[in-house]
């Protein structure tokens, strides 16, 4: 069922089949809107903005 099926990682993102609109979304932080997700916190296994980092992530 799968043998067609290839697997996409960050890098190759644009080559993601999801609609732009959707694409914009996914990588915007979902506290602060406007900023995009830049790193993952470790302790708190949740993805960042610079501002949540700022302000939460210390």
């Amino acid at each position: 069922m799968y043998k067609k099926h290839t697997t996409l990682g960050k890098s190759e993102q644009r080559k993601w089949p999801v609609a732009k609109g959707e694409a914009e979304l996914l990588t915007q932080c979902e506290e602060h809107k406007g900023e995009h997700i830049k790193m993952f916190c470790v302790d708190h296994s949740q993805l960042c903005c610079t501002a949540c980092v700022l302000l939460d992530h210390r």
